[in-house]
């Protein structure tokens, strides 16, 4: 084959990959859900996001960075200070204030940076993306772009995105969400929309290298392969919920007569089968990379699908929690421990510490 007709056949291939990775991004992108917080939620966030800053003050831990057109300070942090923060954020995070307190005023922002999670040569990126942060107001699909723009520029996609597969890979399919950290309160957005924009010549100067270099392929094909992984992961819950009602009415069946707790012992029992079965079914190999947020909505889903059955198709309550937090609930799964358990309510522990001293009398009588 002439070599001319190769070189041309693979990047078609390679356009035309693009081109349907494009198409599912966007697919993805007019179905996402927006985060919220509720503001005492915000309010307790500010409250660590000012003593990291005060943190930053007293130990001169402020960087300059002035590179490719971009001029921003952001503050650098060790993970032992910033730890709280680091495990829900990551190692970059950026929050506007919403009060004026502490020296700072409301619709301020300040961007932070756990520089010891990071290679050295990498740490440019995540400080783009928080200044991406503020620039968009907290657009966080935005702020990626542009990190991966500036990752294109310098000619770092392989590395930096096999690290980001390698130690934080939901981030791939996490960075399509509007907003993720800052979720800035409506109120406060409104505000922030209304000022006199301070940094328009750095927007468009962002824009322009997000149009020049756009997300790059690679980092495409690994949101593809989570977001596949995802919505295998959620559809493997959902279709539990069938079933397990199922279960759940030949229990009522066979054994209307005993006392609820009985009921909710066998309605637990067999909840936590399946939804551990499904959880030990999950791939390890792109386990990591599952988007938190949705799953958590689909175990919520479950557990709300199969006691809203229970109390609709037999006038019933059952006396079981479940653990809705799926980095939680894989780990109880993995070592065995319960994901979904009975409860006794304070009536009921009373009638069956009741039946206990009967048998305590008989046996000692």
């Amino acid at each position: 084959m002439d070599l001319g007709i190769s070189i041309s056949q693979s990047m078609h291939q390679q356009t035309d990959q693009r081109m349907v990775l494009e198409q599912r991004l966007e697919q993805k992108l007019e179905h996402q859900q927006r985060h919220t917080l509720t503001l005492q939620q915000y309010l307790q966030q500010e409250d660590v996001m000012t003593g990291l800053a005060r943190w930053a003050d007293e130990h001169d831990s402020w960087v300059t960075f002035k590179k490719a057109g971009f001029n921003f300070v952001y503050a650098a942090l060790p993970y032992s200070v910033a730890k709280s923060a680091a495990d829900v954020c990551g190692p970059g995070f950026a929050h506007c204030f919403y009060d004026d307190q502490g020296g700072f005023a409301r619709g301020q922002w300040r961007l932070f940076v756990v520089n010891d999670m990071v290679p050295p040569e990498f740490v440019d990126f995540v400080a783009i993306h928080e200044r991406g942060e503020q620039l968009s107001l907290g657009n966080h699909f935005w702020a990626s772009k542009l990190e991966f723009a500036y990752v294109r520029h310098q000619g770092k996609v392989r590395s930096y995105s096999g690290w980001i597969d390698d130690k934080h890979p939901r981030k791939f399919n996490d960075l399509m969400q509007e907003t993720l950290f800052p979720i800035l309160p409506d109120d406060l957005l409104e505000t922030l929309k209304l000022e006199t924009p301070q940094d328009v010549g750095e927007c468009q100067h962002g824009e322009a290298l997000i149009n020049k270099h756009p997300i790059p392929t690679l980092v495409l094909r690994y949101i593809d392969r989570y977001e596949q992984a995802t919505q295998t992961a959620l559809d493997s819950i959902n279709d539990l919920i069938g079933p397990t009602q199922s279960v759940i009415k030949d229990i009522y069946r066979e054994s209307s007569m005993l006392p609820t707790h009985e009921i909710s012992k066998g309605v637990a029992g067999i909840m936590d089968k399946n939804i551990r079965g499904a959880l030990l079914s999950l791939d390890r190999k792109t386990m990591k990379g599952l988007c938190r947020a949705r799953m958590n909505l689909q175990l919520q889903a479950y557990f709300a699908f199969v006691c809203e059955g229970v109390h609709s198709n037999y006038r019933s309550d059952i006396h079981v929690d479940m653990e809705q937090d799926f980095d939680i609930a894989y780990k109880n799964a993995v070592s065995g421990k319960n994901v979904v358990s009975q409860f006794l309510t304070a009536e009921e522990e009373k009638s069956l510490n009741k039946i206990d001293d009967i048998h305590s009398y008989v046996i000692g009588a």
